[in-house]
């Protein structure tokens, strides 16, 4: 089930690169949900960006096992790409009630 959600988030993101690539509407439809609310925005593409390097890291594993170092711990790719999602899933859970209070 992992990996279908997998491929459809993938399939999402190109669905959407190819949007605001030939679209002018599509792309003036996504800045003004931007200016709208850039926090949710930033961490809703920052969490399919680390949602997407989980999934692929762990089901490839030669691109999932890129090292990094950070502070001191040495992580691979899938690793940071998981801690990454769960952050942007906490902070969209905060920020989420926050923002439509308004």
């Amino acid at each position: 089930m992992g990996f279908v959600l997998g491929l459809v988030m993938t399939a999402a993101l190109l669905w959407f690169v190819r949007d605001m690539v030939h679209s002018p509407e599509a792309r003036a439809k996504f800045i003004a949900g931007f200016r709208q609310s850039p926090g949710e925005s930033v961490i809703l593409s920052l969490m399919v960006a680390c949602f997407i390097s989980f999934f692929w890291g762990i089901f490839i594993p030669p691109f999932g096992s890129i090292p990094f170092s950070i502070a001191g711990l040495k992580l691979e790719l899938w690793q940071i790409g998981g801690i990454g999602f769960v952050a942007c899933l906490i902070a969209h859970g905060i920020w989420w009630p926050t923002n439509r209070r308004r």
